[in-house]
């Protein structure tokens, strides 16, 4: 059950956002016209997750429907550019994985976009995703053709 109050604080409160996505996740695709709108508001407007924030991002990845690994992806590419350290770069990879199965779900145009944009955000891009997101050009639309593009132009080979 999501809680409106709540849901309006993570708009208002980014932080309270970022410590908060179990909540927006499930209010994203709730049947409720308005606590999909809060939460694609908070989300928006919570900036950069923290590496704490990345188990439950990546089970939205695995078991979200389209809305939920769109903004999962969302939340991942902003941290895929923020992190660039070396520290970071063993868990970005990880991270990467976990992204390119999202090509192998049934799922809507716009998360899997999502899903090539962020990939496209991290500097270091692991050399079977560069495969993965090959394979994605052959049937791509012309959006997400330019999106694959951008990923495999982002990283050096």
């Amino acid at each position: 059950m999501v809680n409106p109050k709540q849901l309006e604080r993570c708009v208002q409160e980014p932080d309270f956002a970022l410590e908060n996505f179990p909540l927006l996740f499930s209010a994203v695709s709730s049947g409720e016209e308005s606590h999909q709108n809060n939460a694609s508001e908070a989300l928006e407007n919570c900036g950069v997750p923290s590496i704490t924030a990345i188990p439950i991002l990546l089970a939205q990845l695995q078991n979200g429907d389209s809305t939920q690994v769109y903004w999962a992806c969302t939340l991942l590419g902003r941290w895929f550019a923020q992190y660039t350290d070396t520290t970071s770069q063993s868990h970005s990879e990880s991270i990467q994985d976990h992204v390119c199965q999202v090509f192998h779900r049934e799922l809507e145009s716009s998360a899997k976009e999502r899903a090539a944009w962020a990939l496209g955000q991290t500097q270091h891009l692991k050399p079977s995703c560069r495969k993965t997101l090959e394979l994605q050009l052959e049937n791509a639309s012309p959006r997400f053709q330019r999106l694959i593009e951008t990923a495999l132009q982002s990283s050096p080979v």
